[in-house]
């Protein structure tokens, strides 16, 4: 356990110590831990990752605080969107379900590579939250959405 200079606990496997004991590190508007001078701008979960250029570090279970790498796992762009939280405009309740006004409907759809990819108008709620899942479970597997339990 490590402490940010604004008081912000974070968490790291002991191995990683001497890759970020050299850093005055701070909790950013995001949550995530990083350090940042005149000249350099380091994320935690990128350094102990040793993340190449091109990929991204995905927090499996978006806490962002936590930089164990049991908790972390490189991956593309694409991938890393599959596991995206629930977006603050959401109405419904469920990622990738809204109420089509104009068919007054509820439509599923899912994102697969930047694409939206329609799964079908349902009268019934529940049936359009099973499509998604069922398309979440098909296209992003490991990848899709966790909450740890």
């Amino acid at each position: 356990i490590g402490y940010t200079s604004n008081g912000r606990e974070f968490y790291f496997d002991l191995e990683d110590y001497d890759k970020i004991k050299n850093y005055c590190w701070y909790e950013d508007n995001d949550g995530y831990i990083i350090y940042k001078s005149d000249n350099e701008f380091i994320r935690m979960h990128r350094l102990i990752m040793n993340c190449p250029k091109g990929f991204e570090v995905d927090h499996i279970f978006h806490k962002t605080y936590d930089n164990r790498k049991s908790e972390l796992r490189i991956v593309t762009t694409s991938q890393n969107s599959m596991n995206q939280k629930l977006s603050k405009n959401n109405t419904s309740g469920v990622k990738g379900v809204y109420w089509d006004k104009i068919n007054n409907r509820w439509r599923a759809l899912i994102m697969l590579d930047k694409k939206s990819k329609h799964l079908g108008r349902f009268d019934n709620f529940d049936d359009a939250v099973q499509a998604r899942k069922e398309a979440e479970e098909k296209y992003f597997g490991e990848y899709n959405y966790k909450e740890k339990i």
